[in-house]
């Protein structure tokens, strides 16, 4: 017989209460706050770490009974004066996490910025009397009223190959990356090199002289696919006075003629809304205002905003990152984090930095105005082809690469299985996505116009290792690719030897050349879409033709990549069969590359290039059609139709200040 016991209501109310403040824990943050209040929502912190640091206690005092923890962050702008850091005592659990979420429909703006002074003129006459009578009446003075310890306004080497340090100061508005004063203006010259010095380059431009000290180039100097950030020495007027010498101090290759370069940090062309410029001797910055009732403009200040060390289960929703000179947000090591409907914004370097742990999400957020790379993530280890488990997934990433225009991908990938899937990549001077690694999945992206300034690029790309193996490239969208480059710009680019890589089921419109497989083997690629392209489907053999070198010599440049990573080990054996035996099967040449049931309507469908043929390269049940969309393929003229260059030509008339 079943024994009900009635219970007192007054009790059972009383245990329910206790229940649910064990349970769950809610802090309120807001501008207005004050930290010595009680967290609540009529009486909230100030600052966000004061809310972090109660959680810290409460989990001291309470332990594992502490259940799920939210902190609300109520509309307005946070001013970090240092990094916000999360670490291992920060963490949740997969049933109890920490959350910190936006407090109704507005963003809060999490800030690395330094706040601006304003000057008087009249205490900048020296810089004042350089500028035009237009310039004099628009531009004001400024300098930080506080800024990070270590902080430096001097600009930069920035190169390819070489480590990236936290950006100098930069500038921005709520709208957008400020543009330093130079010449020409949104646009780029084109080097004339000086006959018998190779890093010197004359212009038919007056500098004035005392710009020399604070002006820098930025240059595509020798390749179209690498750009540099370089030093201006010196210069000397011709006998005219308006033909002037610089010399760049660029590293190991010479100015080519033609190149395409900018000079910055002119303060004699300061001469648009927008521009500034800044002395790195003195700190004074001379800004033409956007308006005169801008009250974002900042510079940055923080290397990282918000930083989150081997933490788990700790979730960030609906905040907005900014003003940072390396990072905006940074995960390392740990294992859950989720950044959810976040905006990360104006950082000198990458938006997002993930390094390692495991399955870490980024989810529904936009990042833009970054300098380098939107988001970068690393995982996994390829020793034992044990995967990351990241995912990134239905964010927006555009304008992106502002000081890094080439080599430098809106999402880069590192390691081993991270999922980029269901995202919108545009307006980017290089790639969208670039893989390095194995086992990575690529799917469902929509993606264009990227690759606008570069040249032999790709918008989705693997390169330079066979042992890159695993990846797959399904079911993305990629359309309208190129602008400067108009001869090797691809849809899919497995580069210089990739390997082992299925394409499948991709749409690619209106690009130089759909999918390219150069010099790899064993890729899979099948039904696929391409129309409108020069080529359809193009593979190499560059291991017999220029590329030969790297299979000569005594220890090989190409047998390094494989005995690296020990490519015959058994657990790459097993899952790559075709590796192990790679460097005894001809491995110069592009064996066991499958094309299958695509459909191609381009003036070449599929074009096999240094000696190959079906006989090596397998095609099966492919649907082709010629379509003359392009003029000829070996033309020196523009490869564009009409129609499509007036297209290309309205993008570059409304491409955004922040992408140059």
């Amino acid at each position: 017989m079943r024994i009900i016991f009635k219970i007192p209501t007054a009790f059972l109310l009383a245990t329910t209460t206790t229940v649910q403040s064990i349970a769950s824990v809610d802090l309120h943050v807001s501008p207005n706050g004050n930290n010595a209040n009680a967290g609540t929502e009529t009486s909230p912190y100030a600052t966000l770490d004061r809310a972090r640091d109660e959680i810290r206690a409460l989990r001291s005092a309470q332990g594992n009974a502490i259940g799920p923890v939210r902190v609300w962050i109520h509309p307005g702008v946070y001013v970090l004066n240092q990094t916000l850091a999360f670490t291992e005592q920060d963490s949740g659990t997969e049933d109890a996490p920490v959350s910190y979420r936006s407090f109704g429909d507005e963003s809060p703006i999490l800030t690395g910025g330094a706040v601006l002074k304003p000057l008087k003129k009249d205490s900048n006459r020296d810089l004042l009397d350089r500028l035009s009578a237009p310039a004099r009446a628009n531009v004001v003075f400024y300098t930080t009223e506080h800024s990070a310890e270590g902080m430096s306004v001097e600009l930069q080497r920035r190169a390819l190959g070489q480590s990236m340090l936290p950006a100098p100061m930069e500038l921005f508005s709520g709208a957008s990356v400020l543009p330093r004063a130079g010449w020409p203006n949104g646009d780029w010259a084109v080097a004339k090199p000086h006959v018998s010095k190779k890093h010197t380059l004359s212009l038919n431009r007056k500098i004035d002289s005392r710009d020399v000290n604070h002006c820098w180039a930025h240059g595509f100097w020798f390749h179209d696919w690498s750009d540099s950030f370089e030093k201006v020495s010196y210069t000397s007027a011709g006998l005219n006075k308006t033909e002037v010498t610089i010399h760049i101090e660029t590293s190991d290759l010479a100015i080519r003629d033609g190149s395409r370069f900018r000079l910055e940090n002119l303060l004699t062309e300061l001469d648009a809304p927008g521009e500034w410029f800044i002395d790195s001797q003195t700190g004074r910055m001379a800004v033409w205002r956007l308006s005169s009732d801008d009250d974002r403009l900042v510079v940055s200040s923080l290397e990282t905003a918000l930083s989150v060390y081997e933490a788990e289960y700790v979730h960030f929703e609906g905040l907005t990152v900014e003003g940072t000179r390396a990072m905006g947000i940074e995960i390392v090591g740990g294992r859950n984090v989720k950044l959810d409907d976040c905006t990360i914004r104006y950082s000198g370097n990458v938006g997002v930095n993930v390094y390692h742990g495991h399955k870490h999400s980024i989810a529904d957020c936009e990042v833009h105005g970054t300098g380098s790379s939107g988001i970068r993530i690393e995982g996994g280890d390829r020793a034992t082809l044990d995967s990351a488990g990241h995912t990134c997934v239905e964010n927006e990433i555009h304008d992106c690469c502002y000081s890094y225009c080439a080599q430098r991908p809106a999402i880069a990938v590192f390691g081993v299985g991270i999922q980029i899937q269901s995202n919108h990549i545009y307006n980017q001077p290089d790639a969208a996505i670039a893989l390095h690694g194995n086992e990575h999945r690529v799917k469902s992206n929509r993606i264009h116009h990227v690759c606008r300034l570069a040249d032999d690029a790709g918008a989705i790309t693997i390169a330079h290792d066979p042992t890159f193996r695993g990846n797959q490239i399904s079911q993305n969208h990629i359309f309208d690719i190129g602008g400067f480059g108009q001869r090797d710009i691809v849809g899919i680019y497995l580069d210089d030897f990739a390997s082992g890589t299925t394409v499948e089921g991709n749409l690619l419109e209106r690009t130089i050349r759909g999918i390219v497989v150069g010099g790899g083997r064993d890729n899979i690629l099948e039904r696929n879409t391409i129309v409108d392209c020069i080529a359809g489907i193009q593979v190499d053999c560059r291991g017999q033709s220029w590329a030969k070198h790297l299979f000569h010599g005594e220890s090989p440049e190409f047998h390094k990549y494989c005995l690296a990573i020990s490519h015959d080990k058994e657990i790459y054996a097993e899952r790559y069969p075709g590796l192990a035996s790679l460097l005894d099967d001809e491995p110069q040449i592009a064996k066991g590359n499958t094309i299958r049931a695509n459909t191609i309507r381009c003036p070449i469908a599929i074009d096999l290039q240094d000696g190959l043929s079906h006989t090596v390269v397998r095609l099966e049940n492919n649907q082709t059609e010629t379509s003359p969309v392009f003029v000829n393929l070996k033309s020196n003229d523009s490869l564009l139709s009409k129609s499509d260059q007036a297209n290309k030509e309205a993008n570059d008339r409304t491409r955004p200040a922040s992408i140059p």
